[in-house]
């Protein structure tokens, strides 16, 4: 797998490297949404900075989009950052947002920095 967690006090980065797939997003969601730790998660911070190329399967997307209305109903306050200056993940990032299903408030950053600011209450403009 191309992703690492990393759970800090409110919140998870999810880091991803090298060639990554919609599958792995999809497991990496999962294995969080799963987790003891959810339910008191504040932000996804989806970190794709070290990422060379994504595989997008948009079937996956909106499943993954489903998945995370469905996850609403335990944990309603959580901000989803992407960070990336990748076109294929913004691309990605884009469709997730957009689809009908779709329920976290999410952006997109060019920095873990800006991410961080947002995810923390600080609304800072940053694309």
């Amino acid at each position: 797998m191309a992703f690492n967690l990393d759970w800090e006090k409110h919140g998870v980065v999810k880091e991803f490297s090298g060639s990554v797939t919609t599958e792995e997003i999809q497991v990496a969601t999962l294995q969080v949404e799963a987790s003891d730790r959810f339910d008191s998660c504040r932000y996804v911070i989806n970190d794709f900075s070290a990422c060379e190329s994504i595989t997008v399967n948009h079937e996956i997307i909106r499943q993954i989009a489903v998945v995370d209305g469905a996850a609403t109903r335990t944990n309603p306050n959580i901000k989803i950052a992407v960070v990336t200056t990748m076109p294929g993940v913004v691309e990605m990032a884009e469709a997730y947002a957009n689809s009908p299903h779709h329920s976290y408030p999410t952006r997109i950053f060019s920095t873990i920095e800006g991410a961080r600011l947002w995810v923390t209450g600080n609304d800072l403009k940053e694309a």
